[in-house]
C-alpha cells in the first residue's frame, strides 16, 4: 500500500525525476517536495464547482438517486489503480514547473492522457466490484 510520498516518487518516476522525496509536510527541502507538497492535494481532490464557488453535482438524470462518497485521505485505502492514476495526474502537474518549456507542456500532456486511460481502467473495475441496486420509486409504482 502507497503512502502520499510514495505515489509522489511514483509521480516523478513517470516524469523520468531520479530525485526521491522523503517527506512532504513539511516538505524535505527539495524543489521536488515543495512541488508535491503543493499539487498532491489538488491531485486527490476532483470536486465540481459552479460560478459562484458552490459545490455541486452534475447529473442529466431527472430522478436520479446518490449514493454518498467521502473524502478518503488514507493512503492505505486506495486501490492499486487509483494509486497509479492519481500519480499519472500528479506527473501532469509537476510536469510544468520541473521540466519547463515545450518539453514540460508535451510530458504535461503524456501523463494527462496516461491519467485518463488508467481513470478509465479504475472506474470499470471499481463498477465490477459493486453490487448496487437503487431502488428507484416511480410516480406510477408508488401510487399502486
Amino acid at each position: 500500500m502507497a503512502s502520499t510520498v510514495d505515489i509522489c516518487n511514483l509521480a516523478l518516476g513517470y516524469l523520468g525525476d531520479t530525485a526521491t522525496v522523503s517527506s512532504l509536510n513539511p516538505p524535505d527541502g527539495s524543489a521536488q517536495a515543495q512541488h508535491c507538497a503543493r499539487f498532491y492535494p489538488i491531485a486527490r481532490t476532483s470536486i465540481e464547482m459552479n460560478a459562484a464557488g458552490q459545490q455541486i453535482i452534475l447529473t442529466n438524470v431527472c430522478a436520479a438517486v446518490i449514493r454518498y462518497t467521502f473524502d478518503v485521505s488514507d493512503t492505505t485505502k486506495f486501490s492499486g489503480l487509483f494509486t497509479q492514476a492519481l500519480a499519472w495526474l500528479l506527473a501532469s502537474m509537476l510536469a510544468g514547473p520541473l521540466l519547463k518549456g515545450d518539453a514540460g507542456a508535451a510530458e504535461s500532456k503524456r501523463c494527462l492522457q496516461m491519467f485518463q486511460m488508467i481513470e478509465a481502467q479504475a472506474e470499470s473495475s471499481d463498477a465490477n466490484q459493486r453490487n448496487v441496486k437503487p431502488q428507484i420509486a416511480t410516480p406510477w409504482i408508488v401510487g399502486r
